[in-house]
């Protein structure tokens, strides 16, 4: 059962397994000392002394031991808050203030310390193409790491669109623009480009040997 191998709930079972063993064993001191004080013949006020007594001492065992747990969970949850607010923020500049432990909170930290690793790496992607880098790499995990296949198709794209506008600043006017989609703003940009180019170039040409006849539109 998933009970079983929870952390948390096996926190709170020792906590009652030891709030329990601590009452049975002060139970039992509590008689001892009461059959004792019987046995001497004290009064009862003597008896009721120790149990009050007995009971206060399990009463603070039991407390303390529910306030290092609850402690615990505290801190836990105070750092996972302000991991999340942090990544909420877009801060992916941080890191667990505490130990991970073997439970669910720490698993939690630990996955919550992985995704702002993942985040800070995309960030220095990101900002490595904002900068015009277009021979940054980008590393895909898997089928589901869509983020960064996206930045790596995004990459690859761009680099195409360097290599095409670096042919055509050599004269090169033979490059096929490749459009991604109908949202893709600047291959058709560089598409209508080129094909301005290869018309102008067309009317120089016709120009130099001579024919005067050639039409020129004015783009605006």
């Amino acid at each position: 059962m998933v009970w079983q191998n929870s952390g948390i709930c096996k926190w709170v079972f020792r906590l009652v397994i030891s709030s329990v063993t601590t009452v049975v064993v002060l139970t039992i001191i509590a008689a001892v000392l009461m059959n004792s004080v019987a046995a001497e013949g004290k009064s009862i006020a003597a008896g009721v002394g120790i149990l009050v007594l007995t009971a206060l001492v399990g009463i603070a065992v039991i407390v303390g031991v529910a306030r290092a747990v609850a402690q615990r969970l505290a801190t836990s949850l105070q750092s996972l808050v302000m991991i999340t607010r942090q990544l909420a923020g877009g801060n992916p500049e941080v890191e667990p203030e505490m130990e991970a432990g073997n439970d669910e909170l720490g698993t939690l930290q630990r996955s919550l310390g992985e995704l702002a690793r993942f985040l800070k790496r995309v960030v220095i992607t990101a900002e490595a193409i904002a900068e015009g880098k277009v021979e940054v790499e980008v590393h895909v995990k898997d089928d589901q790491d869509r983020l960064n296949g996206a930045l790596a198709r995004m990459v690859e794209a761009l680099r195409r669109k360097v290599e095409q506008i670096e042919e055509i600043t050599r004269g090169d006017l033979r490059t096929e623009v490749q459009i991604n989609s109908p949202h893709d703003r600047l291959g058709i940009a560089i598409r209508d480009m080129v094909n301005d180019l290869r018309r102008m170039a067309e009317i120089a040409r016709r120009i130099a040997e001579g024919d005067l006849t050639v039409e020129v539109a004015p783009r605006s």
